[in-house]
C-alpha cells in the first residue's frame, strides 16, 4: 500500500513538473516570437516609411526625423537582442530532437549576422563620417563662426572656443575626477542581467525543491540545503553588481568578479548536464550565464579603460 502511494505521488509530481516545463517553454517561445516580430517589423517600417523621405531631408530637419529615434532604438534592441539569443538557446535545447530546432537556429544565425553587420560596417561608417566632420585641432585665430551643438560627440574640448581664451574641462569627468558613467545599451543589458541574477537567486533559496524537480535532479535534504546556499551567493553577487552599476561612479573590480562568477556557474552546471545530474534545461541556464559573463567582462574592459 505504501509503495503504491509512493508511486502515485511520484507520478503526480512528474506530471506537474512536465506541465510546468511545457508552460515555461511556451512562454519562452512566445517571447521569442514577439521579439522577432518587433525586430522584423521595425526594420521594414524604416525601409517603407522612413527611407523614402530621405531625399527631402536637409541639414536643418534631419536630426529630429532620425537621430533621436535611432538612438532610442539602438539602446532598446541591444537589450532585446541578448534576450532573443538566450531565448533561442532555450528553444534549441528543448526542440533539439525535432524539426523545430531549425527555427531558433535560423533566428540565431540571422541575429548574429545583423549584429556583425551593425558593428563592423554601419558603426565603422559612422565613425569615418564623424572623422570627416569633426577635425581635431584648434580653430583659426580669426575664426568667429561656431558650429551648432553636437550630441554624444565624445570629443574633449581643450582649445579656445570662438577665439576667446575660455577652456572647457574634458568631457567624461566629474568634479571629483571620477569617470562619469555612460548609460548605453551595454550598461542597461548588464543591469537587466544583475536583476535577473538577484531574482533567480531568491527563487532558488525559497523554492529549492521546485527548481531541483524542474531540473530532474535528486531532491534530498542535503541537496536542497546546498542548492539554497548556492542561491544565496547568486543573490549576493547579483546585488553587488547591481549596486556597483547604480552607483554614481564605476567599480570595475566588482564587475570583474561578478562576471567571473557567471563563468564559474557555467563551468559548474555544464558538466552536471553532461553527467546526467541535471536535465537539458539547465544547459540553457549555463549558456545564459556564459553570455552574461562575456557581457560583464566587455563592460569591465570599457570602464577600466576610462579610469
Amino acid at each position: 500500500m505504501a509503495a503504491a502511494t509512493s508511486r502515485l505521488a511520484g507520478h503526480q509530481t512528474a506530471k506537474a513538473t512536465g506541465l510546468m516545463k511545457a508552460l515555461l517553454f511556451t512562454i519562452n517561445n512566445a517571447l521569442l516570437f514577439l521579439c522577432v516580430s518587433m525586430y522584423l517589423g521595425t526594420g521594414w517600417s524604416m525601409v517603407l516609411f522612413y527611407f523614402p523621405i530621405a531625399p527631402q531631408l536637409t541639414v536643418d530637419n534631419y536630426y529630429l526625423e532620425f537621430v533621436p529615434a535611432v538612438d532610442a532604438a539602438t539602446q532598446f534592441f541591444t537589450i532585446m537582442t541578448k534576450l532573443m539569443i538566450a531565448s533561442c538557446v532555450v528553444m534549441i535545447v528543448a526542440e533539439w530532437r525535432t524539426w523545430r530546432r531549425w527555427l531558433p537556429l535560423t533566428v540565431l544565425a540571422t541575429v548574429t549576422a545583423a549584429t556583425v553587420l551593425t558593428i563592423y560596417w554601419i558603426f565603422s561608417a559612422q565613425r569615418r563620417d564623424e572623422g570627416r566632420h569633426q577635425k581635431s585641432g584648434c580653430p583659426a585665430a580669426d575664426s568667429r563662426g561656431v558650429d551648432g551643438p553636437e550630441q554624444n560627440s565624445r570629443r574633449p574640448l581643450v582649445c579656445p572656443v570662438d577665439g576667446h581664451d575660455d577652456l572647457l574641462r574634458r568631457a567624461g569627468r566629474s568634479r571629483k575626477g571620477h569617470a562619469m558613467k555612460t548609460r548605453d545599451g551595454l550598461y542597461w543589458a548588464l543591469v537587466v542581467i544583475a536583476v535577473l541574477t538577484v531574482i533567480s537567486g531568491l527563487v532558488q533559496m525559497v523554492a529549492t525543491d521546485f527548481e531541483l524537480r524542474m531540473l530532474n535532479a535528486d531532491s534530498t535534504a542535503t541537496s536542497r540545503h546546498f542548492f539554497g546556499i548556492v542561491g544565496m551567493f547568486m543573490t549576493l553577487f547579483g546585488c553587488a553588481m547591481l549596486h556597483a552599476l547604480l552607483s554614481s561612479t564605476n567599480h570595475p573590480v566588482v564587475i570583474f568578479w561578478a562576471s567571473l562568477q557567471k563563468f564559474g556557474a557555467f563551468c559548474a552546471v555544464a558538466p552536471g548536464v553532461h553527467r546526467g545530474i541535471f536535465s537539458a534545461l539547465a544547459l540553457s541556464v549555463a549558456f545564459f550565464d556564459f553570455g552574461s559573463g562575456a557581457v560583464g567582462l566587455w563592460y569591465w574592459r570599457r570602464i577600466r579603460a576610462t579610469r
